[in-house]
C-alpha cells in the first residue's frame, strides 16, 4: 500500500530489443536470405536462428543495462512466426544472454500496443523502416562502424 492506495504494486520496467536488424542481421542479401527463408518453410527453425550474425554492440548494450539500471530485458522478433522466437529463446538460454522473455509481434500491431504497455520504457530497434513504428517509446541503434 503506498500513500493510502489499495493495490498500488510496483510493476518492473522493461526494455525490448527487437531482433531484426538490432541485435541480428542476416549476412548479405543474396544466397543467405534466400536459405534462411527455405529453412523457415520447412520449419527448421534452430538452423534458420543460427544463419543470422549478431551484432556485438547490442549485446554489449544489453550487459550495460542489466548491471547499471533495474530494467528487465525482453526481445521481439517482428518478422518471423512463433515458432522462430521459441528457437530463439531456446539459443538465448543456451548462451546465457541478459533476456528474459522473448515474443513475436509485427512491429506495428507492438507500436499500436505500447501505449497501453505502460511497463516499457524503450524499444531499441536497428533497421530505418521501425523509424515511425514505435513513436516516442523507439531508440534506434545504429551498427557498430555505423555513425548517427
Amino acid at each position: 500500500m503506498e500513500r493510502g492506495q489499495l493495490g498500488t504494486t510496483a510493476v518492473e520496467r522493461r526494455m525490448i530489443f527487437v531482433w531484426e536488424g538490432c541485435v541480428a542481421v542476416l549476412p548479405g542479401y543474396g544466397p543467405a536470405l534466400q536459405v534462411e527463408r527455405y529453412r523457415v518453410k520447412l520449419h527448421q527453425w534452430d538452423r534458420a536462428v543460427r544463419m543470422w550474425q549478431l551484432n556485438e554492440l547490442a549485446l554489449k548494450w544489453m550487459w550495460t543495462i542489466l548491471a547499471r539500471t533495474q530494467f528487465r530485458i525482453d526481445m521481439v522478433v517482428t518478422s518471423r512466426p512463433p515458432r522462430f522466437a521459441k528457437a530463439l529463446a531456446e539459443r538465448i538460454q543456451e548462451e546465457n544472454w541478459p533476456v528474459r522473455y522473448v515474443f513475436a509481434m509485427p512491429a506495428a500491431e507492438l507500436g499500436r500496443r505500447l501505449p497501453t504497455m505502460f511497463d516499457v520504457e524503450r524499444v531499441i530497434y536497428g533497421l530505418e523502416e521501425h523509424r515511425w513504428a514505435f513513436g516516442p517509446h523507439g531508440l534506434h541503434l545504429p551498427e557498430a562502424g555505423q555513425v548517427v
